[in-house]
C-alpha cells in the first residue's frame, strides 16, 4: 500500500512539470497590434484579469490593462471591456435580499459566443454566469437577470417569515426591445431560461429570420467528448482470515486472476477536458486454498482447510484527472467506488471433519489508480481496491485485498477539443 502511494506521487510530480497547455492564438495591445504567441488555456470557469503566453520559448503574464482582446484557435475570442456589471452570485447560500439591480463599474474579459451586427459575449466570476449584449447602435450592456430571496407572500407581502426565492428577469423585457424579429422570437423569450444555449439558440432565431451574417462559436467546438474501451487485465488478491480459535491469522497469497470489462468515458468540457467521469464494467475471478491452525477443547492445535471461490461482475464509477505530457499522450490519476455482484461464490472451511459454507458479500469499497495513454487510444493502468470484509463470517480478521494492472484500447470515441 505504501508502495503505491509512493508511486502516484512519484508519477503526479513527475506528470505536473511535463504537462503541455498553451495552444497557438494571438493577442492585441493597446496600440492595435496583433502579436502571435502561444497562449495559456485553461477553459476558465471564473474569467481572469491576465493571460500568461510564450512567445520564442519565453513565459510572461500580461495583465489586463495591456490587452484590448485575444484569441485561442477559432474557438475563443475574448474582447476587454468596460461594464457596469451586477456581480450578485447566483448560488442559494449567496443570494441577496435585495430587490433590484446594482450595476457597479469594472474592466473585464468578455467571451464572444454570437458575434454579428448584434452580439451576445459571457461572463463568469465563479459564482454566476452573467451575459452581455451590444450591437452598431446599442451601448453594452448586461442581460440583467439574478434570484433573489423575497421574505413576503402574495397573500401577505409584509411577512417574513416565509422567504421565497424569486428571479427577477430583466433580461426578456431587453431581449424584446434589442434582439426582435417577428413573431417567432416573440414567442421564444417566453420561455427563454437565462442559460448559454436557450440564450444562443434565441440569437440564432433571431438572425435566421433577418437573414443577416453570424458566427456562433460554439458550434465550432465539439463539446462532447465520449468514449468506448475495452480492456482485459490480471489482479492479484490476497485474503487474511481467522476463524474463532485460530492460533494466528492466515492467508491466501497473492494469487493471480483474469479481468475483462469496458470502460465508458466522459470527459468534461471545462479545464481542456483533463476531467472525465468512467464508468466501467467489469468481470473477475479469484480462487484460493489455505489452512489455518486452531486449538480445540483439549487445546490441541489442530489444521483446518479453507477454499474460496469468488467470482463477480464489477460497477467502476470513478472521477479522472489527466496530466497531458504532449497532446496526445497523458498520464492519469483516478479514484472512485466499486459496486460488486457476485455469483456462484462461496468460502468453505473444512475442519476435524465438517464443512461449513459461508456467502460472499461486501460493502462498495473505495478505488485508487495510475494510468498511462499513448496516441489517446492505448492504455495501461494500475489499480488499488481498499481491502474489505468479504464473507459473511464475523471473525477477528476478514480481509480481501486486491491490485490489479489492466491494458485497453479506445475502440470508439467522438472527440472533443482539449482547447474548448
Amino acid at each position: 500500500m505504501k508502495f503505491f502511494y509512493c508511486f502516484i506521487f512519484s508519477f503526479l510530480s513527475i506528470s505536473i512539470s511535463a504537462q503541455v497547455s498553451f495552444d497557438k492564438g494571438f493577442y492585441v495591445n493597446n496600440e492595435g497590434k496583433k502579436i502571435e504567441c502561444y497562449i495559456k488555456n485553461k477553459n476558465w470557469k471564473k474569467y481572469p484579469n491576465s493571460i500568461t503566453i510564450k512567445k520564442e520559448g519565453i513565459t510572461s503574464k500580461i495583465d489586463i490593462s495591456e490587452v484590448e482582446s485575444f484569441e485561442i484557435g477559432n474557438t475563443h475570442n475574448y474582447v476587454r471591456k468596460i461594464v457596469y456589471i451586477d456581480k450578485a452570485s447566483d448560488k442559494i447560500e449567496k443570494l441577496e435580499e435585495v430587490e433590484g439591480f446594482v450595476f457597479e463599474k469594472d474592466t473585464i474579459f468578455l467571451r464572444y459566443l454570437v458575434k454579428g451586427t448584434k452580439n451576445l459575449l459571457h461572463y463568469s466570476d465563479g459564482d454566476a454566469d452573467k451575459y452581455f449584449y451590444y450591437s452598431e447602435t446599442d451601448t453594452l450592456q448586461q442581460l440583467a437577470y439574478k434570484r433573489i430571496i423575497w421574505r413576503g407572500n402574495q397573500v401577505n407581502p409584509h411577512d417574513k417569515d416565509h422567504p421565497q426565492i424569486v428571479p427577477l428577469n430583466e433580461y426578456k423585457v431587453q431581449l424584446g426591445a434589442l434582439v426582435s424579429c417577428g413573431k417567432e422570437t416573440e414567442i421564444a423569450l417566453q420561455k427563454i431560461e437565462y442559460l448559454r444555449h436557450p440564450l444562443i439558440s434565441y440569437f440564432e432565431e433571431y438572425y435566421n429570420c433577418s437573414g443577416e451574417d453570424y458566427i456562433n462559436y460554439t458550434k465550432r467546438m465539439n463539446k462532447t467528448s465520449f468514449s468506448v474501451s475495452p480492456k482485459i487485465g490480471m489482479q492479484f488478491s490476497k485474503y487474511v482470515f481467522s476463524f474463532y480459535h485460530s492460533a494466528a491469522n492466515d492467508y491466501m497469497g497473492y494469487n493471480p486472476g483474469i479481468r475483462l470489462g469496458t470502460d465508458l468515458e466522459y470527459n468534461f468540457p471545462f479545464h481542456r477536458y483533463k476531467w472525465s467521469l468512467i464508468g466501467s464494467i467489469e468481470y473477475q475471478y479469484y480462487k484460493g486454498n489455505g489452512t489455518f491452525r486452531y486449538t480445540n477443547n483439549v487445546s490441541s492445535i489442530l489444521n483446518a482447510d479453507v477454499e474460496l471461490r469468488y467470482q463477480s461482475i464489477q460497477t467502476l464509477v470513478m472521477l479522472r484527472h489527466y496530466f497531458y505530457i504532449t497532446k496526445q499522450n497523458s498520464i492519469y490519476l483516478q479514484a472512485g467506488m466499486l459496486f460488486d455482484f457476485d455469483f456462484a461464490s462461496y468460502l468453505q472451511v473444512n475442519h476435524y471433519g465438517n464443512e461449513y459454507d459461508y456467502l460472499i458479500g461486501s460493502f462498495a469499497p473505495f478505488v485508487i489508480g495510475i494510468g498511462t495513454k499513448l496516441k489517446e487510444r492505448v492504455f495501461c493502468e494500475l489499480n488499488l481496491i481498499s481491502q474489505r470484509a468479504l464473507a459473511s463470517v464475523y471473525t477477528p480478521e476478514n480481509s480481501y485485498r486486491t491490485f490489479y494492472i489492466s491494458i485497453g484500447y479506445t475502440l470508439f470515441k467522438r472527440d472533443g477539443r482539449r482547447s474548448e
